[in-house]
């Protein structure tokens, strides 16, 4: 069903796959894009943890919590789904320079941010400030020297 598809892609912005894309480049020795990776997903998770516990948002499909790991995944802002695969994205091209792969990655992103709000997981706003977080990350790790 259309739902299902719409999941299923949605989930390629899942932690669990940024961490495969992570071991996978370790394993093909491309060292760059993983230390980008890496100090990628350290960066963005060390932002956005405190973004999302003490600015709290509340989903538009709210979520119940009771104790602080919940109250973080019940906040919606800034969507890490947006951050982690616009991140890939834009990694993917700092250290490519493949157009084909960012059009492809970003047909699929598309489609992952239109299911976040779909799901009523995030709002526009929320998205955004995943890519906006994504961004200033890739900009601060490429502007440090072995980058």
């Amino acid at each position: 069903s259309f739902d299902e598809t719409l999941t299923s892609i949605s989930k390629l912005g899942s932690i669990q796959l940024y961490l495969i894309i992570l071991g996978t480049s370790y394993f093909l020795q491309e060292e760059l894009f993983f230390k980008f990776l890496l100090f990628g997903i350290i960066l963005m998770t060390g932002i956005a943890i405190p973004i999302r516990y003490f600015l709290f948002k509340e989903r538009p499909k709210r979520e119940k919590y009771s104790n602080c790991i919940e109250k973080i995944k019940a906040s919606s802002f800034p969507s890490m789904h947006s951050a982690r695969f616009s991140f890939l994205i834009i990694s993917s091209y700092i250290i490519f320079k493949n157009f084909e792969l960012t059009a492809f990655l970003s047909s699929i992103y598309f489609i992952i941010c239109f299911h976040r709000i779909y799901s009523k997981k995030h709002d526009i706003f929320d998205i955004f400030g995943g890519i906006i977080l994504s961004l200033s990350i890739a900009i601060f790790l490429s502007n440090i020297k072995g980058f």
